[in-house]
């Protein structure tokens, strides 16, 4: 019997000097996002113009209590640049274009799996910040030249309209990071999701090598998260429907303990 009571006030010693965020809730969501990506290139040519595409995807939080959070997430995102060239006359036909237009549109399945730092205001709002890998799988590669009245479409390894060999052969896949933050509003059922990420390949995108071609975008997004379920570890259990100070904790533990009565998500079973 004096066992069984030192080790449940040595528990009870545990729980008193643990943080009450040790014991917590780890909530899974899902939820809808867009907006839209502005983008260039990052190249030893030099500066290339932005690029404005469309960014849309799910995404599924999942949060390990009140600071931390994974935010993987799966998105469709146009990036590539638009650029004005004058410096060689393209042909387009039999159209001398003393000016063309370039317009690079490529398309990527994007997967992020950033980790997030919250910051609980014990408000509706919920700002976070984050960062993390990406991986991009290209879906698509177009070019479209224009000057004047005359427009052509190709692929970007496709053959240019003055008879070059096309914008660059690139590769399928792109490595990189995202970092950025937002915002939870909380609202009915879920929350609306407000944010602002720059992602920035690490991948020369040009399967040639030379010149090197990297992705980077600005991305503003708004979206809706709802919560699927809520898993309760022991320590947050104990805190009974919020409404028992955590200090007590240690008491109800070290009662399970002595009367054996086990613990069933924060509610000791008589």
């Amino acid at each position: 019997m004096k066992t069984k009571r030192a080790h449940a006030i040595a528990l009870s010693l545990l729980l008193a000097m643990t943080p009450a965020s040790q014991g917590f809730a780890q909530q899974i969501g899902a939820g809808l996002r867009g907006g839209v990506s502005v983008s260039d290139f990052e190249s030893d040519l030099g500066d290339f113009g932005t690029r404005v595409g469309i960014a849309f995807g799910l995404f599924a939080p999942i949060a390990f209590g009140n600071w931390f959070e994974i935010l993987p997430e799966l998105q469709f995102v146009g990036k590539g640049s638009d650029n004005e060239i004058t410096a060689q006359p393209a042909v387009v036909g039999q159209t001398s274009l003393e000016s063309t237009n370039v317009d690079v549109s490529i398309g990527y399945l994007n997967l992020l799996v950033p980790a997030a730092l919250t910051v609980p205001l014990h408000s509706s709002v919920q700002p976070r910040f984050y960062v993390g890998p990406t991986l991009a799988l290209e879906l698509s590669c177009r070019v479209a030249y224009s000057g004047g009245d005359v427009v052509r479409q190709s692929g970007c390894a496709e053959e240019a309209p003055d008879g070059g060999t096309g914008f660059v052969n690139t590769t399928t896949i792109d490595f990189g990071v995202v970092f950025g933050g937002g915002v939870d509003i909380s609202a009915g059922p879920g929350a609306v999701t407000a944010d602002v990420r720059y992602t920035h390949g690490l991948t020369n995108i040009n399967a040639e090598d030379v010149p090197t071609l990297k992705n980077r975008a600005l991305e503003f997004l708004v979206g809706f998260t709802i919560t699927l379920s809520e898993y309760v570890h022991v320590g947050d259990a104990l805190d009974e429907s919020m409404s028992r100070p955590v200090a007590r904790a240690p008491a109800m533990i070290a009662s399970c303990v002595l009367t054996r009565s086990p613990v069933v998500r924060g509610r000791l079973r008589p």
